[in-house]
C-alpha cells in the first residue's frame, strides 16, 4: 500500500531485507531490535489513540451492540484475522529452547503478548472508529470502510488518521509499517526455523536443516525459512497487489495457525488420559480439567476455522488445501513406515533371541 508517499516496492523490500539480517544474526540481536523498536512502536500507538479519543465530538459507542448485524462466516474471518493482531505469541514455544527457564518465561511471554497486544489493538480499533464517527454516521463510516478497503490504496485508518493529524502523521506511519513487516515476519522465520531444526533433528528432515553456526543459530534452516517468506511475499504483492496479497496470505497463516492449535488441544487431551503420572499431569483433578479444556479448545478452534472458510473464496484456498494435504499424507506414511520398521525389527530380534 502507498502510505504517506512511501510505496511498498521500496518498504516491503526494506522490511524484508532487514528481516533476513536478523534472522541471520540470531535472536539475541532480533530480541534487542524488537524491544526497542516495539516499544517506541507501542508508545506511538498510545499517544495517538489517546488523542483520536479526545476529539472534539468524538462519541463514545458499544462495539458488541453492531456484531448482531454482521453474518456469522464473516465475523469469523474477522476473528482469525484478529489472532495474529499480538503478532509473536504462537512463535514463542518453538524457540524455548534457547530460553532461560522456558517453563516459566515462555508461558509469561505468551501471556503478556496476548494481553498486551489485544488490548493495544482494541484501543487503536477503537479510538479509530471514535474518530471516524465523530464526522460520519455509522452508515457513512461502514461504507466508507468497505469502498477504502475494496480499492486496496491507502488504509482506512490511515485516511481517518490523516483527517485528523496531517502529514505530521507520515513519519510514524512509515517507521510503523517498516517495523510491523520486520517483527511479524522476523516472529514466523524464528519459528519456521526452529521447526525445520526440530525435525531435521529428530530424522524427519535432511541433517543439513540441523546444522548450527558457532552461536547455536540453525542458519541454514533460517536461511531457507527467510528466502521462501522473502520470495512468497514478494511474488504474491506483485501479482495480486498488497491488499489482496495481504488477505491471502494473512487468512492462510491464521488458519495454519488454527490448525496448529487443534493439534495442541489433541495432544494436550491425549497427555491428560495417559496412565502415567508425569510431573504435570500427577493429580486426577488437574488431569480431568486438562481434558475438559481440551475438547472445548478443540471446538471452538474447529468452529472457527469452519465458519471463517465459509467467508473466503474456497477457490483461493485450493492451493493451500492441496498443499496441506500433500504434508499430511507425507507426514503419516512415514510415521507409519518408521513404527512398522521398528515393528517388524522388534519382531525379528524377538526371534533371533528364541
Amino acid at each position: 500500500m502507498d502510505f504517506g508517499g512511501d510505496p511498498w516496492q521500496i518498504s516491503l523490500p526494506i522490511s524484508l531485507i532487514i528481516m533476513t539480517i536478523l534472522a541471520y544474526l540470531g535472536i539475541r540481536i532480533s530480541a534487542k531490535y524488537a524491544i526497542f523498536a516495539g516499544s517506541l512502536e507501542m508508545a506511538a500507538l498510545i499517544l495517538i489513540s489517546i488523542v483520536l479519543l479526545l476529539i472534539p465530538h468524538g462519541v463514545l459507542f458499544n462495539p458488541f451492540a453492531y456484531t448482531g448485524s454482521i453474518p456469522l462466516s464473516t465475523f469469523m474471518v474477522a476473528v482469525v484475522y484478529a489472532i495474529a493482531i499480538p503478532t509473536g505469541y504462537g512463535t514463542i514455544a518453538p524457540l524455548s529452547g534457547e530460553v532461560k527457564r522456558a517453563r516459566e518465561t515462555v508461558s509469561r511471554a505468551v501471556e503478556a503478548v496476548i494481553i498486551t497486544g489485544g488490548a493495544l489493538a482494541a484501543l487503536a480499533i477503537y479510538s479509530t472508529a471514535v474518530a471516524g464517527l465523530s464526522y460520519m454516521n455509522t452508515h457513512e463510516f461502514i461504507r466508507f470502510l468497505n469502498e477504502a478497503t475494496g480499492r486496496g490504496g491507502l488504509s482506512p485508518v490511515v485516511i481517518i488518521l490523516h483527517h485528523f493529524l496531517g502529514v505530521l502523521l507520515d513519519p510514524i506511519v512509515i517507521f510503523a509499517m517498516i517495523n510491523d513487516g520486520v517483527l511479524g515476519a522476523l516472529a514466523y522465520v524464528l519459528a519456521s526455523s526452529r521447526t525445520l531444526y526440530a525435525m531435521a533433528d529428530d530424522g524427519q528432515l535432511p541433517g543439513l536443516l540441523s546444522l548450527v553456526n558457532s552461536k547455536g543459530n540453525p542458519v541454514i534452516s533460517v536461511l531457507i525459512s527467510a528466502l521462501a517468506l522473502d520470495a512468497i511475499a514478494l511474488v504474491t504483492t506483485y501479482l495480486l497487489g498488497p491488499f489482496n496479497a495481504f488477505l491471502l496470505l494473512g487468512f492462510l497463516s491464521m488458519l495454519a495457525n488454527l490448525i496448529v492449535h487443534l493439534s495442541a488441544n489433541f495432544a494436550l487431551l491425549r497427555a491428560a488420559t495417559m496412565k502415567i503420572k508425569a510431573v504435570l499431569y500427577g493429580v486426577d483433578t488437574i488431569r480431568w480439567l486438562d481434558k475438559v479444556v481440551s475438547v472445548v479448545a478443540a471446538l471452538i478452534t474447529i468452529f472457527t476455522a469452519v465458519e471463517s472458510v465459509l467467508g473466503i473464496n474456497i477457490v483461493e484456498l485450493t492451493p493451500y488445501f492441496i498443499v496441506l494435504a500433500i504434508i499430511a499424507a507425507y507426514l503419516t506414511a512415514r510415521a507409519l513406515l518408521i513404527r512398522g520398521t521398528f515393528s517388524g525389527s522388534g519382531v525379528r530380534n524377538y526371534k533371533v533371541i528364541r
